[in-house]
């Protein structure tokens, strides 16, 4: 038989849950301000550290993006295909 739910247990005032709103928040304010519907918010992130920092190593974004290395190389040569 399946337990039943602590009813103390609020799934609203959940951290996951306020993180997917926050997060769900944050994606509707970016793609109202991106101005491109082709970049995704890790390649704008990306655009804003060169913009930042000027021309980088691969290190140096993914310090600068908390990206890993091989998706930040990626995402290079994307927005290089894109120029």
């Amino acid at each position: 038989m399946p337990e039943t739910p602590d009813s103390s247990y609020v799934f609203s005032e959940q951290v996951g849950h306020l993180l997917r709103k926050a997060y769900q928040r944050h994606m509707a304010i970016f793609q109202q301000n991106v101005g491109d519907s082709q970049l995704t918010a890790v390649q704008f992130v990306t655009l804003c550290a060169v913009r930042d920092h000027g021309p980088s190593s691969l290190t140096e974004l993914v310090k600068a993006t908390a990206v890993d290395q091989a998706t930040i190389r990626g995402i290079v040569e994307r927005l290089k295909a894109r120029n």
